[in-house]
C-alpha cells in the first residue's frame, strides 16, 4: 500500500509516495515523507513553514 503526501516547505511544494500500512496513522505517513524530502534535498529542510498532508492512500 502506498500514501500520496502533498507537502509545502517554505517556497517548495510537491508530491511523494510514501510505502504504507493500511492501519498507519496520518502522523507516521507524514514522518516517513519528512524524512524522505529531507534526505533528497541533501539533509535540512529550507528555513520556513510547513504544511503536510496525506491526500490518497492507495
Amino acid at each position: 500500500m502506498t500514501a500520496t503526501v502533498k507537502y509545502r516547505v517554505a517556497t517548495y511544494e510537491g508530491e511523494i509516495q510514501v510505502p504504507c500500512d493500511p492501519n498507519e496513522e496520518s502522523e507516521a505517513i507524514i514522518a516517513k515523507a519528512k524524512r524522505i524530502v529531507t534526505r533528497q534535498a541533501g539533509g535540512s529542510l529550507p528555513w520556513g513553514s510547513q504544511s503536510w498532508r496525506v491526500t490518497c492512500r492507495e
